[in-house]
């Protein structure tokens, strides 16, 4: 919040321009017939408006089942791991 205080960053810039993984981004969509997620790109860029007022999209595992799901399947951590490859999960 210092930084778009001091003009050096806009709440509606592309969070993927402050974090660079955050551009490969999935939405979960649904789940094919052998059990693999299917996912697609997100309609508009995640902001860093949408970060700090978690309308991201990102998801606990602990309250969505899909969720748990589809990171078993992916072979990704939880976000409560606290490992940056969590955050490239639909």
């Amino acid at each position: 919040m210092q930084m778009v205080e001091q003009g050096k960053l806009k709440l509606d810039t592309p969070a993927s321009d402050v974090y660079a993984p955050l551009k490969d981004t999935k939405v979960l969509v649904g789940w094919a017939d052998d059990g693999k997620p299917i996912t697609r790109p997100p309609k508009r860029p995640i902001t860093l408006r949408h970060l700090l007022t978690h309308t991201a999209g990102f998801a606990y595992e602990l309250w969505s089942p899909d969720i748990s799901s589809t990171r078993k399947a992916m072979n990704i951590p939880g976000i409560g791991s606290c490992q940056n490859v969590a955050l490239t999960t639909p």
